[in-house]
């Protein structure tokens, strides 16, 4: 099995001053920005964290950047009753993007991130 919990459990301070932890109308998330405007989010899979960022940084980086994001119940973001199902996901990190001032965006999520992805094109297809 493949894993990096080793690897973040050693790098976990550095790993933490890398996210922005925020309260939106909806619930708390953090999140981490990579690279320049135009954004595009990305949904990780399960585990939800928000720790890779393929080319949206350095010399040869992406023509957008990223926000990635740890989702209810990973990192410090707390799995409540107003954030476990898919469709409060979706509200949340729409909230988020509100909070950052990005109205349209394009939208990647993988795995265990895409139900949440779905919801969102569902709900706010205006916004994606």
């Amino acid at each position: 099995m493949i894993s990096n919990g080793k690897w973040a459990k050693k790098n976990k301070i550095e790993l933490d001053a890398m996210l922005t932890m925020v309260e939106t109308k909806k619930g708390k998330i953090e999140y981490i920005k990579w690279g320049e405007a135009p954004y595009m989010l990305i949904l990780p899979g399960t585990p939800g964290w928000a720790f890779f960022h393929f080319g949206f940084t350095g010399p040869h980086s992406a023509p957008f950047g990223a926000i990635t994001v740890n989702r209810p119940g990973y990192g410090n973001v707390p799995l409540t009753e107003d954030n476990k199902t898919a469709e409060q996901q979706a509200d949340l990190l729409v909230a988020l993007m509100d909070h950052l001032g990005i109205e349209k965006f394009p939208l990647l999520a993988a795995s265990g991130g895409g139900c949440i992805g779905l919801r969102m094109a569902i709900q706010y297809p205006e916004k994606i």
